[in-house]
């Protein structure tokens, strides 16, 4: 016998029967029991407020699992009443959320390809449409989040028991997920953060029973959960390679047991995929379930000025639809060339992977900084605040779980599952490893870090309990010390400090401000706004908003005064200098606006907006063949742009040419059904 199996038995004689530990280690019975033997007594437990587990492990507790879930739904139901009619039920307030609902509404109106829907989530979008179609309306979406996350609160606690062979680790396990704030958060937002946690959890623990039952009914079955979870978000994919090098350092006849499982896990996941890639397919051509701008998120979080949060990046929106448009053009700017949306991605990343190679100690450091941020306590946003968020609602304002918390004890139970938890606790362990590498490899939010939560819950609800059991025991004190000091400085390491300062609400501020706006509150709005911009000077897109305010209330010299505070803040604000423009034009400056205009163009040369605003000026001017040409170069960038659209329509008119014009104001109508100016052009030509 090995020194470092006879170490593991002693070790863990107190939580393990002598049966578990043969199983465990694959050595005869009789020898653990002569090694038991051997130590004496002070190897074996004596009475039950000396050991964690007594009577060899524990199973989980169908009572205790419901009571689990039945806690956390109680939580979920009461913050999804109270924040009703609050900023957080307004579907405009979180950017990704509007992005996934307008979706879902193409989707249930039946236009099943929609072309926006490529850029996201393949599976998200669906599933909110689903619930559009059955009620009119997502909010049943939302309520099965609610129950899903309760649930998910009961698989951390049937997880936990699995792996520690401990009802009390579980019953912990499970009360820190319950009560995790975030978890709470998220389950009321139309947000994929909720699926992609509960699938996880599902798969880590069909994988578990897959491996100790070897049935294949459980490969499958992880196999089509490992195809649900990649269709939401592609981090899994880390994992794989990371469970192969674990698979190959089995023994032979393990090996290919583990391997046969693992096909029949990668079968079920292409067949759960194939759809999505098909219609993939069919929409830009390309037979990937995946979205295409995987680079542009790795060079958010990998260039030299990556911060490792995101980011805005210059001339490019942070609205989905828009960022992922600008994006592209701005690689086929570059390029010289047209592009597809594999290629723009390419693009990005090849940015990325050059400045890797050309400054490889810059690289270094920001890999760095992203471990530091997923160690912070912190929930670092992205389009929203949770720490903001947590004031429009009371059960998230109470002393819930956090980050802070969890940690800690998680990174004890995970060096205890590593060392003497047994070869099934081995991939959770990685599971985290790999998913937290994942993240660092882009940047480093609330969203991205969360799915590994619930496995962070399990842990240390085993190394709560482990060190609670073995400290009040004087003969296993001894053990406490490694344990102990990775306790000690986890707390240090996700203590410390704040990566935040007091600038930190100042985006929220101004959404707020745009919710408040949207419901008619003007006043509120504009303190809102007025709020963000102190808080954060150098905010141009809170500026930017402020400027709007302005602007709506028909304020044009406060309103240009600010457009012109964001552009010096940041001198790429296309959507600032578009405004700035606007307001030019309403006050008769047609040079100004045409200088904006070509400003944007300088900076986003495929801003097809910018095109169709020269095209009104040249009119203006006078000018209209220079107008046709502007009109003309919109529709090439945006063959959607309805604006040029109807502008060249009215040139067509203006010059005779009636048919044309017809045809052009039919294409506006397939586009937008809904178009008034459209609608009345035709009926006024006499068609229908």
């Amino acid at each position: 016998m090995k020194k470092k199996q006879r170490r593991h038995i002693l070790d863990n004689a107190r939580q393990r029967s002598a049966e578990q530990l043969a199983s465990e280690l694959g050595l005869p019975l009789s020898e653990v029991r002569r090694v038991l033997a051997e130590a004496g007594p002070a190897a074996a437990p004596t009475s039950a407020s000396t050991a964690v587990v007594t009577a060899g492990p524990q199973g989980p507790s169908w009572r205790h699992m419901g009571l689990v879930a039945a806690v956390a739904l109680a939580l979920r139901a009461v913050h999804l009443a109270v924040v009703r009619n609050t900023p957080l039920d307004d579907r405009e307030f979180i950017l990704d959320s509007a992005y996934y609902l307008r979706c879902a509404e193409a989707i249930a109106a039946g236009r099943f390809f929609d072309p926006e829907s490529v850029y996201g989530s393949p599976l998200y979008p669906f599933y909110l449409a689903l619930s559009q179609a059955v009620t009119g309306s997502p909010v049943l979406a939302r309520l099965v989040q609610v129950v899903l996350d309760a649930c998910t609160a009961g698989m951390v606690y049937r997880l936990c028991v699995r792996l520690s062979g401990s009802r009390k680790a579980g019953l912990l396990a499970g009360g820190l997920y319950a009560a995790y704030g975030l978890a709470i958060f998220y389950s009321a937002l139309y947000l994929d953060v909720t699926l992609v946690t509960a699938f996880s959890v599902l798969l880590v623990s069909l994988m578990v029973e897959a491996q100790e039952t070897r049935r294949t009914s459980y490969w499958l079955a992880a196999g089509a959960v490992a195809g649900l979870v990649l269709a939401l978000k592609t981090n899994l994919l880390l994992f794989v390679p990371v469970w192969l090098v674990w698979v190959a350092r089995h023994k032979a006849d393990e090996r290919a047991a583990l391997l046969r499982g693992t096909g029949w896990m990668v079968l079920a996941a292409a067949l759960t995929l194939a759809p999505f890639a098909a219609r993939n397919l069919k929409m830009d051509g390309r037979f990937s379930p995946f979205p295409t701008h995987g680079g542009l998120n790795f060079y958010i979080g990998n260039n030299p000025d990556a911060t490792g949060r995101y980011m805005r990046l210059p001339g490019i929106s942070d609205e989905p639809i828009r960022q992922i448009r600008d994006s592209h053009r701005q690689a086929e700017q570059a390029l010289g060339r047209t592009v597809s949306a594999a290629e723009a991605s390419s693009y990005w990343m090849k940015r990325s992977t050059d400045w890797i190679a050309s400054d490889p100690g810059a690289y270094a450091a920001v890999l760095l900084r992203k471990a530091g941020l997923l160690l912070d306590r912190q929930e670092l946003p992205s389009n929203t605040n949770y720490e903001f968020c947590r004031r429009f609602s009371a059960v998230l304002s109470a002393p819930l779980a956090g980050f802070g918390l969890v940690a800690p004890l998680a990174f004890v139970g995970l060096s205890l599952w590593w060392s003497g938890g047994g070869r099934k606790a081995r991939p959770v362990v990685l599971y985290v490893a790999a998913y937290a590498a994942s993240v660092i490899l882009l940047f480093v939010t609330d969203r991205y870090r969360f799915p590994v939560v619930p496995f962070l819950a399990a842990a240390a609800g085993w190394g709560g309990v482990w060190l609670w059991e073995t400290a009040r025991d004087p003969r296993s004190r001894y053990r406490l010390l490694t344990p102990g000091a990775v306790l000690l400085v986890s707390l240090i390491a996700v203590n410390a400090g704040t990566v935040m300062g007091g600038e930190k609400y100042s985006t929220d501020y101004s959404n707020l401000g745009n919710v408040l706006e949207r419901e008619g509150r003007s006043a509120e709005a504009l303190e809102a706004y007025l709020k963000a911009v102190e808080l954060a000077p150098d905010n141009a897109a809170a500026i930017y908003n402020l400027a709007n305010a302005y602007d709506e209330r028909g304020d044009l010299e406060s309103a240009q005064k600010h457009y012109l505070q964001a552009i010096e803040k940041d001198p790429t604000y296309v959507d600032a200098l578009y405004n700035l423009a606007l307001i030019l034009r309403k006050k008769g400056n047609l040079d100004g606006a045409e200088r904006a205009y070509r400003d944007i163009l300088a900076v986003n040369p495929a801003y097809d907006r910018a095109y169709y605003s020269l095209g009104n000026v040249q009119l203006q001017k006078g000018r209209p063949r220079a107008a046709r040409g502007h009109f003309e170069e919109a529709l090439r960038i945006n063959p959607a742009n309805t604006g040029a659209l109807i502008g060249l329509a009215q040139m067509d008119l203006a010059e005779g040419r009636r048919a044309e014009a017809i045809e052009l104001y039919r294409k506006v109508l397939k586009i937008k059904p809904d178009h008034d100016k459209a609608r009345a052009a035709l009926a006024e030509l006499g068609q229908s």
